[in-house]
């Protein structure tokens, strides 16, 4: 199934569900149901951005989007993560308060019951039943719909034809032995006149992943809701009531960690962060070891997409290099090497002069992107 029809089942389940609790809590003047349904419409809003990032970002390149819209899904997750943070964070905000209470009336030796809020809540428990169980059919339909996509897009897999640890650099860890890393190196550096070793990455999607949170989070409230809504109604105990914060704080728990991790993930891909799994300075060392490259700077890479890597580079040539090498081999070789890191997008300038192409005019210097001392 493809990913824009998984959203468009996921927002048509939501919005019937949303209208339906709606026009019910209306109709029972039940606020437990009017809360619940302003929380399915946050859910429905996070839908609707996860389906029109996911949607744009399959547009065509043009002269004003060079790149398309490609990062259209990592600007819908960071929106959805950042929706959820909040969501946690007024939600802790909320257990406090109730905590607070709770513990305002125990000390006073007052019954808990009859507490507003308490009250409430006993009042209309079939209703906050109902509403969970429905709620529960709902989300879990989500998770199977998501389930597969969220499986073959997941963050952290990675897949090759060979082994990957001896084909890859970049899975070595930091070595401060200079001789064993370079033996290492030498390992590695002789499978670069031999066919390169492709590396199939999976594709990641962040927009996908915080749907992903969004759903989970849901699915876990509305089974601690119903678990909580029958002990409730059967049990007869002033602990009880303490079950409802700390279901919403195991929630909190559960999600929070997982948002601020994709929010950070999606602004420091944003930020134009190298991939922290490519080793910039292994990388470097190599290049600089090709026959006819005597220096390198203006070297760049920024990640376009999860996925998707693009490096650039000025080469300084040597006047004197190997017997019939040529420039178009030294660039062979250095795409050779970026494809093993997982770039396979780049740019290389080769240059002969001591002054670098793109010395501009001195009025221009605080605009090149090389600067050494960048005005803020």
């Amino acid at each position: 199934m493809k990913s824009d029809h998984k959203y468009q089942i996921a927002i048509v389940l939501v919005s019937l569900f949303f209208l339906l609790e709606l026009i019910f809590s209306l109709y029972a003047n039940s606020l437990a149901l009017q809360s619940d349904a302003i929380h399915m419409l946050g859910d429905l809003v996070a839908l609707m951005i996860g389906y029109w990032s996911s949607k744009v970002s399959s547009r065509s390149k043009s002269h004003e989007f060079t790149y398309g819209w490609v990062r259209a899904p990592v600007i819908g997750g960071l929106i959805n993560s950042v929706f959820l943070i909040s969501a946690c964070f007024f939600l802790f905000l909320e257990v406090v308060q109730r905590f607070v209470a709770l513990f305002q009336l125990a000390v006073r030796g007052e019954n808990l019951a009859l507490n507003p809020d308490n009250f409430n809540l006993s009042q209309e428990i079939n209703l906050v039943l109902i509403a969970a169980g429905a709620g529960l059919f709902i989300n879990l339909a989500q998770l199977a719909v998501f389930h597969n996509h969220h499986h073959h897009h997941h963050p952290e897999e990675q897949i090759s034809k060979k082994d990957v640890s001896k084909d890859t650099p970049e899975v070595y860890p930091e070595e401060k032995d200079s001789e064993k890393s370079e033996l290492r190196e030498n390992d590695i550096e002789s499978d670069l006149d031999s066919e390169v070793t492709e590396v199939l990455e999976v594709t990641k999607n962040y927009n996908h992943e915080a749907i992903w949170l969004h759903v989970l989070a849901d699915t876990f409230g509305s089974i601690l809701v119903i678990i909580g809504g029958i002990i409730i109604k059967y049990v007869d105990a002033d602990w009880k009531f303490y079950l409802d914060p700390i279901g919403s704080l195991l929630i909190i728990l559960m999600i929070g960690p997982s948002s601020f991790k994709l929010a950070k993930k999606c602004w420091l891909l944003l930020m134009h962060q190298s991939p922290p799994e490519i080793r910039l300075s292994q990388m470097l060392r190599r290049i600089e070891k090709i026959a006819m490259v005597d220096s390198i700077h203006h070297f760049h890479i920024w990640p376009l997409t999860p996925s998707v890597c693009n490096a650039s580079l000025h080469i300084k040539m040597k006047q004197s290099g190997e017997q019939g090498t040529s420039v178009d081999q030294v660039i062979s070789q250095i795409k050779a090497i970026f494809h093993q890191f997982g770039i396979h997008s780049s740019t290389i300038q080769p240059e002969w002069s001591e002054t670098c192409l793109d010395s501009c005019q001195s009025s221009c210097q605080e605009k090149q992107c090389c600067q050494e001392n960048p005005t803020p």
